[in-house]
């Protein structure tokens, strides 16, 4: 019984992670107005939340921010 219940727990995480993914996904592709695959300091100001974690998020200090960069701010929407 636990098992089997362990098993639906973590087919429910994974479920949410995915959701998680598409919607982060999505709020990146509409600020990436350029479609360059990164999202700018400018692109950014869109977003004033994004706007204002831009330098800690950063972490290769580019000035953009990657897609692996952006989904460690949490933001999915």
């Amino acid at each position: 019984m636990l098992n089997r219940m362990s098993k639906c727990i973590a087919a429910g995480l994974l479920s949410c992670s995915a959701v998680f993914v598409v919607y982060a996904g999505d709020l990146f592709d509409t600020l990436d107005t350029d479609k360059s695959g990164t999202i700018s300091a400018v692109e950014a100001s869109a977003h004033s939340l994004l706007s204002e974690m831009f330098d800690r998020l950063d972490a290769d200090t580019d000035g953009e921010l990657s897609y692996q960069e952006f989904v460690i701010s949490g933001l999915d929407e």
